[in-house]
C-alpha cells in the first residue's frame, strides 16, 4: 500500500515538475515577444493615424464624400517573408502591411502606399479583381502579360488617385505626392522578389517619377 502511495507520489510529483517547467517556457516566451507586439501596435497605430489624418484633411478642407467608412478599415501586419521585404495590399477593407514596411518606410512613404490602397478600397477593386480573375483567367494562364495588363490598370489609377489625394493634402500638410513613388523605389530594391522583379512596380515607379498624373483626370 505504501508503495503505491509513493509510486502515485512520483507520478504527481514528476507531473507539477512538467507542468511548473511548462509554464516557465510560455512565460519566457511571452516576456520575448512584448517588444515584438509593441513594436507590431506601434506600427499598426501609426498606420491608422496616417489614414485618419488623410481622411480628416480631405473632408474638412475639400470636401471629400468618401464611399469608404473609415471605421470599417482595419489594418494588419505581418512577418516579412524575405529579410527586409516591403509589401502592402488590401483586401476588403482591410490593408496589410510586412513589419519592414512599418518600421522601414518614413511617414511621407507610408502615408503614400496607405493612400494608394485606400484607393483601392474606396474603387472597390477588390472584389472587381476577383470578377475580372474569374472572366480573365483563359488568357492570364496563357499569358503572364495578358495578366499583368488586366491589373496594372487598376494600379495606376489608384496611384493617380493617391497621387492627387497627397497633392491635395500637401497644400496642409507635410506629405508630399512624390512619396508613393519614394515608397515603390523601395520595393523594388527591397529583398522580396516577387516585388524587386515585378515590372508592373517598375512601371508603376517610372509613371510617377515622370509627372504621368499631374494633369488630367483619373480613369
Amino acid at each position: 500500500m505504501k508503495i503505491a502511495q509513493l509510486f502515485k507520489s512520483i507520478r504527481f510529483f514528476r507531473f507539477t515538475l512538467l507542468l511548473a517547467l511548462f509554464s516557465v517556457s510560455l512565460t519566457v516566451q511571452a516576456f520575448e515577444g512584448l517588444p515584438k507586439l509593441r513594436t507590431e501596435l506601434e506600427g499598426v497605430n501609426r498606420a491608422h493615424w496616417l489614414i485618419q489624418r488623410l481622411q480628416a484633411v480631405l473632408t474638412a478642407e475639400y470636401g471629400y464624400e468618401w464611399q469608404t467608412d473609415f471605421e470599417d478599415i482595419s489594418i494588419w501586419m505581418h512577418s516579412d517573408h524575405e529579410p527586409g521585404a516591403i509589401s502592402a495590399s488590401s483586401v476588403g477593407s482591410s490593408i496589410h502591411l510586412t513589419s519592414s514596411a512599418l518600421t522601414t518606410l518614413t511617414d511621407q512613404e507610408l502615408m503614400g502606399v496607405l493612400a494608394h490602397e485606400v484607393a483601392h478600397i474606396e474603387r472597390g477593386d477588390f472584389f472587381e479583381n476577383l470578377s475580372d480573375g474569374i472572366f480573365y483567367l483563359p488568357g492570364a494562364l496563357a499569358s503572364d502579360s495578358f495578366a499583368e495588363g488586366v491589373f496594372l490598370g487598376k494600379e495606376m489609377t489608384a496611384d493617380c488617385v493617391a497621387y492627387k489625394w497627397l497633392r491635395a493634402l500637401s497644400l496642409y500638410e507635410n506629405y508630399q505626392p512624390e512619396a508613393i513613388a519614394w515608397g515603390l523605389k523601395k520595393q523594388l530594391y527591397s529583398n522580396y522578389s516577387v516585388l524587386s522583379d515585378n515590372p508592373t512596380v517598375e512601371k508603376r515607379y517610372n509613371a510617377l517619377l515622370n509627372g504621368a498624373y499631374k494633369t488630367g483626370r483619373c480613369d
